[in-house]
């Protein structure tokens, strides 16, 4: 069946210049919303990732380490109403020395979070920027952690040695089980960035890479350094290294 127009009426042109322009600028914004971040997924977190990581335990264990594969993600504040949940406040935290803490442990400070891995491209672009503010806030009451979402069981050397290759000066942590899962919601994508108040309150979060972020979250954090909840001032200058 074909359909007719009426005598007289011109073709009505469906790829106009203008609808041209416009489908190649949203191509080229989701080419690059896809190298904003990487999707770890619970099939590879036993090491059997394209990622050069030393062979996985040989005890049958929850696969954790993630697979290098990209999201069109990008940076975006969380809404209002989004908090953390209990699985985040009270994941076990162990430093690459073996310290163990909880990220309510750090009440009265503000802090960084940042879910990472060692074969992240986005991941590695961001930190220079959180050593930075790791050293411009240093003794004020503020501290970036690295959350690696690598296993410890199978890549404890690497990440050392990448922890040593990149000079960085903040604690580099490994979260048990419930919490390497809760710091991924909603997407999955990594990086993530979390700004939590002295409160423990979640300030914002954000999604993927953007050279943007870091200069958000000194923003963020001069904010909450300024106007701290009430009853925190004192807090801050105990918990400050």
């Amino acid at each position: 069946m074909t359909s007719e127009h009426p005598a007289g009426e011109p073709k009505r042109k469906i790829w106009t210049g203008g609808r041209i322009a416009l489908a190649a600028l949203t191509f080229s914004l989701l080419s690059i919303a896809l190298s904003s971040s990487c999707n770890p997924t619970d099939s590879s977190r036993d090491g059997s990732t394209n990622a050069p990581t030393p062979p996985p335990a040989t005890a049958k264990i929850p696969p954790r380490q993630p697979n290098p594969q990209t999201q069109p993600v990008v940076a975006t504040p969380p809404a209002p109403e989004e908090a953390l949940t209990d699985e985040q406040r009270n994941a076990a935290m162990t430093t690459l020395d073996g310290q163990e803490f909880k990220l309510s442990d750090l009440a009265g400070k503000v802090v960084i979070l940042n879910v990472w891995a060692t074969w992240c491209g986005p991941c590695r672009k961001e930190i220079p920027d959180f050593i930075q503010i790791q050293e411009d806030y240093k003794g004020r009451g503020v501290e970036v952690l690295g959350v690696t979402a690598e296993d410890e069981r199978n890549t404890a050397e690497a990440v050392k040695e990448f922890v040593k290759e990149y000079k960085i000066n903040y604690r580099v942590v490994w979260v048990d089980q419930a919490g390497w899962g809760a710091y991924l919601l909603p997407t999955g994508a990594i990086p993530q960035t979390y700004i939590i108040g002295q409160d423990g309150r979640l300030l914002k979060k954000f999604r993927g890479y953007s050279p943007q972020v870091a200069v958000m979250a000194r923003a963020i954090t001069d904010e909450a350094l300024s106007n701290p909840p009430i009853g925190d001032s004192g807090r801050t200058d105990k918990t400050a290294k």
